[in-house]
């Protein structure tokens, strides 16, 4: 009879290793998504790659900041590029050089995802939007206007 109490212990021990393992694994994703726990701070590459935002905490909030643009003067006029759509004449002649596009980003519900305000130069207007790490090294920008939402993806540079 100890003989069959045995071999059956041993017909188990597969399932154990395969339960183990399975273990050990959700442990393992657990540890990654752990330590991917967002910090977008950094200077990152905007998507077309001819300028850098640099994000950083803005007391209990986070901004983005430009902090490099490739072509430093407009070719329209050769001097340097100025915040000319600004729907605030009186802001049109402020540089975008150190303008802040991202603004009062808070912490969501959303792992990963802050929420604020996002200045778009094209437009000069503010508008909703959002940060969204997708992994260490990308960073999803969001602005949205009602249902019309407008993203690009930067990359991290340091």
């Amino acid at each position: 009879a100890t003989m069959v109490a045995i071999n059956r212990s041993h017909r188990y021990l597969p399932t154990n290793i395969v339960v183990v393992a399975a273990l050990v694994f959700v442990m393992l994703i657990i540890a990654v998504d752990l330590a991917f726990a967002g910090d977008p701070t950094g200077v990152w590459l905007v998507e077309d790659r001819d300028a850098k935002v640099q994000v950083a905490k803005c007391g209990e909030a986070l901004c983005g900041t430009v902090v490099w643009i490739q072509q430093l003067n407009d070719p329209a006029d050769g001097q340097p590029w100025v915040d000319k759509n600004n729907a605030d004449p009186n802001k049109r002649n402020r540089s975008l050089l150190g303008l802040t596009i991202a603004m009062d980003m808070k912490p969501s519900d959303t792992p990963n995802k802050w929420i604020g305000q996002v200045y778009s130069i094209v437009f000069g207007n503010n508008f909703n939007g959002s940060l969204t790490l997708l992994s260490p090294t990308s960073l999803k920008i969001e602005g949205c206007l009602l249902l019309i939402c407008q993203s690009e993806i930067w990359t991290k540079v340091i």
